[in-house]
């Protein structure tokens, strides 16, 4: 965690009302960094598995994956 608050992608406070907790939260180039991380993952993903299929078949995937959970 040092290390990520040292890259200033997060930023630790005391916890309110708790002083053995500690409060850690994104800061905004923390948040900028997860946005193209979660942009580069869903391409990746589409490229290697939901691209492959026809509408037809992402449509049975979803429906099958939704009864899983």
């Amino acid at each position: 965690m040092a290390r990520l608050e040292a890259r200033g992608l997060l930023a630790r406070s005391e916890a309110e009302g708790d002083a053995r907790a500690v409060a850690v939260c994104l800061t905004e180039t923390g948040t900028a960094l997860i946005d193209r991380a979660l942009v580069i993952h869903a391409r990746v993903v589409h490229e290697t598995l939901t691209g492959k299929f026809s509408e037809t078949e992402r449509t049975a995937l979803l429906r099958t994956l939704s009864q899983i959970g």
